[in-house]
């Protein structure tokens, strides 16, 4: 991989003059703006030395020596820089002394590459990350593992097969095998995609394999409740203590928006009063970080505030009692069945209800139905909150009887 700039030259350090008025002279590197100075272990009276040239002026033979030597220098950073040219390797300062200095690169593979990479990003998680895209990154690494071994009878490849190739073929591999529809497949892609520019960001792949891979998420309807369905699960009266406590739960997804890993962490810190003196939820989303800002519904507060009276609680520890997503999306199987729901019931599932039957159906803008949602752009509320065909009719009806009242003033 070629470079814009590259060079060498000579400097002497003033400020490092010995006992016998002698400075040490290095060689100084530069690629691309970024420099480096490495030891030539020589030193030359400053008097001698020639500014200019980066040279010893050639007053006797030890000077011309030494000369010589600076020359010899200069011909093997050269040569290293060539070296790396041919073994298509990035040429950076690190990579330029490591091959200077004969030291032994270490071997990197595709699965120890991601491995390294995982393990970065599960020492950032709550500070950058969150612990469901580590498990998603691990599920990839698992993925790829299953992938070498079945398409190509090996435990492993170097880090020079992943390529544009291998990728699409690890694509292909998903969606034929029906281990992921296209989108999920897709998200895997992209994530293979990040830990690559990882790897080029560190110098240990010369460019980016798969930087113009493009593939196209298919669109899909998220699946939501109407407001006929929701008022089933409201009414439910359910037995069982745990699947009663899930149903209060998924509750309060469909009426704040909050998702799983948010409402898990809700405590009381997270609740004040509001610009109209009405209770609000202000939470940091554990996904991306951003606030969201909610406005309590009676729906809502009436059963959070049951399990505040219910529970003992240390201040800051979480207020509802949410079970772990498989146990809940168990119980919620069993509730869409009593309630006669058709659509399988999730925590994703009430979030969506939140944007769509409840605010969006419901007269809420969508800019504020993002804000609430935390999400980062209107795009993305876009996506999540589908506006559902009630919403459609009403909104229609409301032109059609702004138009006939026109039409009757004229």
């Amino acid at each position: 991989m070629s470079t814009e700039s590259f060079h060498v030259s000579f400097n002497i350090k003033r400020e490092k003059v010995d006992a016998k008025g002698l400075v040490p002279i290095y060689t100084r590197v530069t690629i691309d703006g970024q420099r480096t100075f490495l030891s030539t272990k020589r030193k030359v009276p400053e008097a001698h030395w020639d500014k200019i040239k980066g040279r010893a002026f050639p007053l006797n033979n030890n000077l011309n020596s030494l000369n010589k030597h600076l020359e010899v220098i200069t011909t093997t950073v050269y040569n290293a820089y060539a070296e790396l040219l041919i073994k298509k390797k990035r040429i950076t300062i690190e990579n330029l002394r490591r091959e200077l200095s004969g030291d032994k690169e270490e071997s990197h593979s595709i699965l120890s590459l991601i491995r390294q990479h995982n393990k970065e990003f599960e020492s950032l998680i709550g500070v950058r990350y969150s612990t469901g895209s580590y498990k998603n990154y691990k599920t990839t690494l698992k993925l790829i593992e299953n992938f070498i071994q079945k398409c190509y009878s090996k435990n492993d490849l170097h880090i020079e097969e992943l390529t544009y190739s291998f990728a699409n073929s690890y694509y292909n591999y998903l969606v034929s095998r029906d281990i992921c529809n296209n989108n999920g497949a897709i998200k895997h892609i992209q994530r293979l995609k990040k830990i690559t520019l990882y790897a080029f960001k560190l110098g240990i792949i010369a460019f980016k394999p798969l930087e113009n891979m493009q593939l196209r998420l298919h669109p899909y309807s998220r699946k939501i409740l109407d407001w006929k369905d929701l008022m089933k699960i409201n009414n439910l009266d359910i037995i069982n203590s745990t699947t009663n406590t899930v149903r209060k739960v998924f509750l309060i997804q469909c009426y704040t928006g909050l998702a799983y890993s948010d409402i898990k962490k809700l405590t009381n810190k997270d609740i004040s009063n509001g610009v109209d003196n009405k209770p609000w939820i202000f939470i940091e989303r554990t996904k991306t970080k951003t606030k969201s800002t909610i406005p309590l519904l009676p729906q809502a507060a009436v059963i959070i505030n049951q399990f505040v009276s219910n529970r003992v609680t240390l201040e800051g520890q979480p207020i509802i009692p949410v079970l772990s997503n498989q146990k809940m999306n168990k119980h919620l199987k069993v509730i869409g069945q009593l309630a006669a729901i058709n659509i399988p019931l999730s925590t994703h599932v009430a979030r969506h209800t939140f944007a769509t039957t409840v605010a969006l159906s419901n007269g809420v803008p969508i800019e504020t139905v993002s804000k609430m949602l935390g999400h980062t752009n209107i795009r993305t509320t876009q996506i999540y909150a589908k506006v559902i065909e009630a919403k459609i009719s009403v909104d229609m009806n409301n032109l059609m009887s702004s138009l006939e009242k026109k039409l009757l003033d004229e």
